[in-house]
């Protein structure tokens, strides 16, 4: 029972932060500029508050930092897609680098922390992300090798949703439905690859405040 969003995202952001943070970084990260009365105040409140839903032992004070305490037992989602992830790049094996890639592809359920709107969050949203695209493109392209189109396609069309602008995803989509001989859904993915791009071109294009040319 976090009690406030905002000791959930505070334990978060230690999790984020392994080096660890102190008081004035956290501040800095979450709140803006506050007064140091301010910050006592606030960043007292939401350690209390924090601790009280997980634990005093979780989050550990050394040296005035803050940091996740990695040993307790615990799991982390994330922790685990970074390390699997890095063994799949690091693989020659195709067998167990696949296996590994399949891995990776299950465990990401989505957008990294979407409930939190905080800017310190973007990065490592984007950052996961990337990795999560790039696994699936390697894992797919295996597959194709491997003869298997059906699962290929399965994780590109699961990939797709979350990332409806991604080209090589597309292209991946066409190159598996030219090898099973099904043209009119060659043509129907190079539409949504055409619509697309328009829409991103659209989208930049009023972001600067010109008019779309259609």
């Amino acid at each position: 029972d976090w009690k406030t969003q905002t000791s959930r995202d505070l334990f978060f952001l230690f999790l984020a932060h392994p080096e660890g943070l102190n008081k004035e970084e956290v501040g800095e990260l979450m709140w803006g500029e506050l007064s140091p009365a301010e910050l006592k105040l606030r960043f007292k409140n939401a350690v209390y508050r924090m601790r009280h839903a997980i634990g005093s032992e979780a989050v550990l004070f050394i040296d005035n930092y803050y940091q996740f305490n990695r040993s307790i037992d615990y799991e982390y989602d994330v922790q685990n897609f970074l390390s699997i992830s890095d063994q799949a790049r690091e693989e020659k094996n195709n067998d167990k680098r696949l296996g590994l890639l399949k891995q990776a592809a299950d465990i990401y359920q989505g957008s990294y922390l979407p409930e939190i709107g905080e800017l310190w969050v973007e990065p490592d949203r984007q950052r996961y992300h990337g990795m999560h695209i790039a696994n699936v493109i390697a894992l797919t392209r295996l597959l194709i090798e491997r003869g298997d189109l059906d699962e290929g396609l399965s994780y590109v069309q699961k990939a797709l949703k979350l990332d409806s602008y991604n080209e090589e995803l597309h292209r991946l989509a066409m190159e598996i439905y030219a090898l099973t001989g099904n043209k009119p859904a060659v043509a129907k993915q190079y539409q949504l690859l055409s619509k697309s791009l328009r829409d991103q071109i659209d989208a930049v294009m009023e972001d600067i405040g010109v008019d779309a040319v259609k």
